[in-house]
């Protein structure tokens, strides 16, 4: 019974349970079971959906074919992809291994992968291309990663995905390409050609190679091309010297070299530089001691320079070489592609020491120039070129006050009038011809009419002080430097025939034919001076000028090896016998005009000097150097002291200003050379004759065994209103031929930087 309530009690609660549970359940299985047996099954859902991939595969399988098929015939073939020939930076210099000047349009130092420390290599590795020896020239895993970002931040993030191959197929390949980019599909376009080319790089060349090649080719700023060129201009050493922290340094710049520029953003190349050295860590190129010394380090940047051009030491002498170097006929002929792409290693003859010597020996000579008088002299340019006279290799050279406000090189690029230094030829001819420098000459005054010496007008040559004085020797005359003998002289044995022996012994300049070729008046350059007055400190052989000893490849392969020659023997012993003498004369016998040109051993000269101070020389050497000095300006006017500021004053001379400055320099040059004297040839003394008297008795102005065609000239007593200065042409006239090649100016290569702002983010 107890039962019943309760078993009586279930069945009224059931029927409701069942009434409320039992209608939601059973129309909801219903509903479920039309559902499903109205529409597609899992089976064919999945089946549609793999079928659509297949064919989505098929398409752009067939896409990706065209492509490639279409951009491969656009590129070159396998056999036709070669590494570059980059271009690398010819290096000059000095005999003492100083190097004088660095050539270049890319400025490239090229360094083998075996010469690159293993921390530059790594750093580059851990910034670029991470999996660079895993992967074969495309790195999938990077894509990926990029992508992701690229999708996840909304295209806010688009880190670079290229690989080090990539970098240097676009860098070798696709240059062109690179700049005409205007449009994502034209990027595009050069994306996939940039893959295609660098999976065909990749199985042409090692990996080695590849990485060799890109750590020379890269831009990494301020003007330096390649990780050797960088670790010089950043950081003033060489690359194997470079620190840990110095070469994570390198690999920051690349990326945007001018957002990552160490001279102006010094604390963004900070921070790439430890984030770069903590990837290093994180791939064990390092460890963690040398990770946490590496960022403490305090990096010293070098002094930050300019072009290229714009740091050459001794600069005259270096454009000069660059004009030898291109000479169809000189030494070893270069283009300039050769010259500034070929990475040539060029060994010179110039002496660093002996050119400081020659600077401040003109630095000197214009302290000189501003002490005269109250006021100073308006001297604005000098020169100076010192020689090695038994080879003819140019020590020192000196083109003018200062390179960078005028780069015209007045050593060998200027013409001007020599003045009395030019009697050196006029002796020697005189000496060929037989005489002797005790023959005797009168130094009085003389006239030459118009008649068959090119004249348009009479002729009356002065000396310098307008003062005569009588019978001399030629000894005597060459020493005091008198005019109206040497003038004499040269009618005697013919103007032409000394224009034939100055060519002899290395002027290469035209010559005016006439009386007034004697005192100077041809326009000569100081190299050929040089060249000239070296034919006599070397026993009469003329030796060519010599500015390039060795020429090598940057692999060290020799391609050019200069031979030192005898030279041409142009001036016989008699000559040189009697010409050493007088021209030592000049500078120590009284009455010389050269005595401010002692330097306390054995040396010979000659002053010089043109019309109206135009000009002023000292032409001197020992046996072991011969150097030029010159003086003047650019626009012709004289050289004369400055009385209320303008050049009203006294003149300056070629023995009152260049000697000097030749002896300052002359001393210093020679400070560690033995002192020498001439050693001249044996001759036969030779019987002085009276020069005039001779002429006179052969009834022409010529001797008999000279040049009768010439001869036609006599002499008359000058008038009182004849100009006793030697006729000289107006410098208006000859400007327009001063300068070689119509000015000879060396045109700097024009060097065009590449775009800093490029960066290797895609």
């Amino acid at each position: 019974m107890g039962k019943k309530p309760t078993g009586g009690a279930g069945p009224a609660k059931r029927p409701v349970k069942k009434a409320a549970a039992g209608p939601a359940r059973k129309p909801a299985k219903r509903a479920s079971k039309k559902k499903s047996g109205g529409g597609p099954s899992c089976f064919m859902i999945a089946a549609g959906f793999i079928v659509t991939l297949i064919v989505f595969i098929i398409t752009m399988a067939f896409v990706v074919v065209g492509v490639v098929a279409k951009y491969t015939r656009e590129l070159p073939e396998l056999q036709q992809i070669v590494m570059p020939d980059v271009k690398k930076t010819s290096i000059v210099y000095a005999s003492g291994g100083e190097v004088l000047a660095e050539l270049y349009e890319e400025n490239r130092e090229y360094a083998p992968l075996y010469e690159i420390p293993d921390s530059v290599k790594l750093a580059f590795i851990a910034t670029e291309d991470e999996r660079f020896f895993s992967h074969r020239g495309l790195d999938l895993k990077g894509l990926v990663r990029v992508g992701t970002n690229f999708i996840t931040s909304f295209g806010k993030k688009r880190p670079g995905a290229s690989t080090i191959t990539q970098q240097l197929a676009r860098n070798t390949y696709l240059t062109q390409e690179l700049k005409m980019e205007s449009s994502l599909s034209d990027k595009i376009t050069r994306k996939i050609k940039e893959i295609l080319l660098s999976i065909t790089i990749e199985k042409k060349y090692s990996k080695e190679e590849i990485l060799e090649q890109y750590l020379n080719l890269i831009y990494m700023g301020n003007g330096a091309h390649g990780v050797k060129t960088a670790s010089r201009i950043y950081f003033g050493k060489r690359m194997e010297d470079v620190t840990l922290a110095e070469a994570a340094m390198l690999a920051a710049t690349i990326k945007a070299p001018t957002i990552y520029n160490p001279y102006k953003h010094p604390e963004r190349v900070v921070r790439r530089k430890n984030a770069i050295l903590g990837n290093m860590r994180r791939l064990h190129f390092i460890t963690e001691q040398e990770y946490n010394n590496s960022v403490a380090e305090d990096i010293k940047l070098a002094k930050r320079t300019g072009p290229g051009y714009e740091n050459y030491r001794a600069p005259w002498f270096v454009t000069y070489l660059l004009e030898q170097l291109q000479d169809p006929n000189g030494p070893y002929p270069m283009t300039a592609t050769q010259i500034y792409r070929g990475g040539f290693r060029i060994y010179t003859t110039l002496d660093m020491k002996t050119q400081n010597y020659a600077d401040e020996a003109v630095a000197h000579g214009f302290e000189l120039a501003s002490k005269r008088g109250k006021q100073g002299c308006n001297m604005t340019q000098g020169a100076l070129l010192a020689m090695r006279p038994q080879t003819g290799e140019i020590l020192a050279m000196v083109g003018g006050k200062d390179y960078k406000q005028s780069k015209f090189n007045r050593a060998w690029q200027a013409l001007r009038q020599p003045g009395s230094s030019f009697k050196l030829f006029v002796y020697a001819t005189a000496l060929k011809k037989g005489f002797s420098m005790e023959s005797k000459i009168s130094d009085t005054s003389i006239c030459y009419k118009p008649d068959g010496y090119n004249l348009l007008k009479m002729y009356c040559p002065g000396n310098y002080d307008n003062k005569y004085h009588g019978t001399m020797t030629l000894h005597r005359a060459l020493v005091m430097s008198r005019n109206i003998p040497a003038v004499k002289i040269g009618r005697m044995v013919g103007e032409k025939n000394v224009a034939e022996t100055a060519r002899e012994m290395g002027i290469t300049t035209n010559m005016y034919i006439g009386p007034s070729l004697s005192l100077g008046t041809a326009e000569v350059t100081i190299l050929d001076m040089a060249v000239a007055y070296s034919t006599v400190a070397n026993n009469g052989f003329r030796n060519t000028p010599i500015a390039i000893k060795r020429i090598e490849t940057h692999d060290g392969r020799v391609v050019y090896q200069h031979r030192i020659k005898t030279g041409v023997k142009v001036l016989g012993d008699n000559e040189i016998a009697r010409l050493v003498p007088s021209l030592k004369g000049v500078i120590n016998e009284s009455g010389g005009t050269g005595g401010r040109a002692r330097i306390d051993r054995p040396a010979a000269g000659k002053t010089g000097t043109t019309s109206d101070y135009r000009d002023a020389w000292f032409c001197g050497f020992v046996p072991q150097m011969t150097t030029i000095v010159w003086v003047g300006n650019d626009n012709n006017s004289p050289l004369r002291d400055l009385v209320g500021g303008k050049p009203t004053g006294a003149g300056i001379t070629g023995g009152v200003l260049p000697a000097p400055v030749w002896a300052h320099f002359m001393k210093k040059a020679l400070k560690n050379e033995p002192v020498r004297d001439f050693v001249l040839p044996d001759v036969s003394p030779l019987k002085g004759i009276q020069l005039d008297s001779a002429a006179r008795a052969s009834g022409t102005t010529y001797l008999d065994f000279l040049d009768s065609k010439e001869s036609s000239g006599k002499t008359s007593k000058p008038s009182s209103d004849r100009n006793l200065e030697p006729e000289f042409f107006e410098f208006e006239e000859r400007e327009k031929n001063r300068q070689r090649g119509g000015g000879g100016l060396l045109l700097e290569p024009e060097v065009v930087s590449p775009d800093d702002s490029q960066d290797n983010l895609f």
